[in-house]
């Protein structure tokens, strides 16, 4: 996917599990899931929108029920990151100076969030990594794969990792306690797959059909579910 703007980017993003309008309600859903063979409510909460926005959408939700995704306001095109925390009003995180919009895609449990920051380009906009310290402010992480908006992840502990753009190819970059590693060699992650980057606890990182690990480096994960392990050509 080419990033032509923000707008076309962002709107989009992944199916979201929670839509956003301007009132709260709750609803029940008619097809509830089976578990363990016994029938699972759900139940679907429409988020309220900071005042001066249209529309929104949700990506990343943590253990205590922050939810983090970006809205587009009245007047402009570009998104703005946003932060709903449980029975408050939503917060807009502020985007990076100098950029055009943002969104963020995860949140750990302490409140630290994640996401990206488009630049002023009309076309192929350069991003840059974000992340948003609970406490306030905004930290940018530098320039990151330029069609990678959801090429960030964050853990439950807070440690981040992004698909980074680098003269020669792509890397992959891990904050941890403060801590950056650079992990080479990300290129073919990239060329086979444009899907969300995911990162558990043990700072092992998910990205499509590959995994990395500080033991074993990039790994491609093949399932029968999917049929033959992807060439370098394919896409998801």
């Amino acid at each position: 996917m080419r990033v032509g703007s923000v707008v076309a980017l962002w709107a989009s993003v992944a199916v979201p599990a929670i839509s956003c309008t301007r009132d709260s309600t709750t609803e029940p859903v008619n097809n509830p899931s089976l578990r363990a063979g016994k029938p699972q409510a759900y139940e679907a909460e429409v988020l309220p929108l900071p005042p001066g926005f249209r529309s929104g959408f949700a990506i990343g939700v943590n253990a205590k029920g922050q939810i983090v995704g970006a809205a587009f306001p009245n007047v402009g095109g570009g998104a703005d990151p946003i932060r709903w925390d449980p029975g408050a009003a939503p917060v807009d995180l502020g985007i990076l100076q100098g950029h055009v919009g943002s969104v963020a895609v995860g949140i750990s449990d302490a409140g630290d969030a994640v996401g990206t920051a488009a630049g002023p380009a009309l076309f192929n906009p350069p991003l840059h990594a974000v992340r948003w310290p609970a406490e306030g402010g905004i930290q940018d992480l530098g320039e990151s794969w330029s069609e990678g908006d959801l090429a960030i992840a964050i853990n439950k502990r807070g440690d981040a990792a992004w698909i980074a753009t680098t003269a020669t190819g792509f890397d992959l970059h891990l904050l941890r306690n403060g801590v950056l590693t650079v992990a080479p060699d990300a290129d073919k992650a990239v060329a086979i797959t444009q899907q969300r980057l995911t990162m558990n606890h043990h700072d092992d990182v998910a990205f499509g059909a590959f995994v990395w690990s500080s033991q074993s480096g990039w790994t491609l994960r093949s399932s029968p579910y999917f049929g033959p392990r992807p060439g370098p050509d394919d896409r998801y």
